[in-house]
């Protein structure tokens, strides 16, 4: 990683030793060899669908998903106060360009969950941290990008897919959806 030296000179990241980052990668590359990389056959024979505005993925993403965040890929470069890993974000962007390589369909969850993480981390309150680091971090929970339905174009009235409450777990509304908010399906 170019620079990389100069991050590990620092006293925040001084813990990061080569050694430390070499094991970190090659058990990511065991990861994305031996679980994600086959999901794109998996993916060929069995796409994502929507039914009644439920998005349904792929066979084997839910579990494949769990050990991303069971390895602790999700909270990489979380602060370790709120159960992160600290490790530098050069390292989390390399960890996210060869699990990308291995399944592009199913690495944007963790991406935009460490991008939920790092706002929260930088501009939430401390309740909002104390409510959402603990379960996005180990993802538990994961966030969304929410657009628009693509008949709707700009028009937020022509959206057609009704919301429920969902307590915890997330969308929001109980009527037509202008935007929703949720979890992915694989997520807890």
């Amino acid at each position: 990683m170019v620079g990389f030296p100069e991050v590990n000179a620092t006293e925040r990241f001084e813990s990061a030793a080569p050694d430390l980052v070499d094991t970190v990668l090659r058990e990511d590359a065991k990861l994305c060899d031996g679980a994600l990389a086959p999901l794109a056959a998996i993916g060929d024979s069995h796409p994502a669908r929507v039914e009644n505005c439920n998005m349904r993925t792929l066979p084997r993403f839910d579990e494949r998903f769990r050990r991303i965040a069971e390895g602790g890929w999700v909270g990489l470069a979380a602060d370790p106060e709120h159960g992160g890993m600290g490790l530098p974000t050069t390292l989390g962007s390399t960890i996210n360009d060869l699990t990308a390589s291995a399944c592009f369909a199913l690495q944007p969850n963790a991406i935009l969950t460490q991008g939920q993480i790092e706002a929260l981390e930088a501009h939430g309150s401390d309740e909002m941290k104390a409510i959402y680091l603990p379960r996005l971090i180990p993802g538990e929970w994961s966030s969304t990008m929410n657009l628009g339905e693509p008949q709707a174009g700009r028009d937020v009235d022509a959206f057609l897919c009704p919301a429920a409450v969902a307590g915890a777990r997330g969308a929001l509304g109980s009527d037509t959806a202008r935007w929703r908010a949720g979890l992915r399906s694989f997520a807890r």
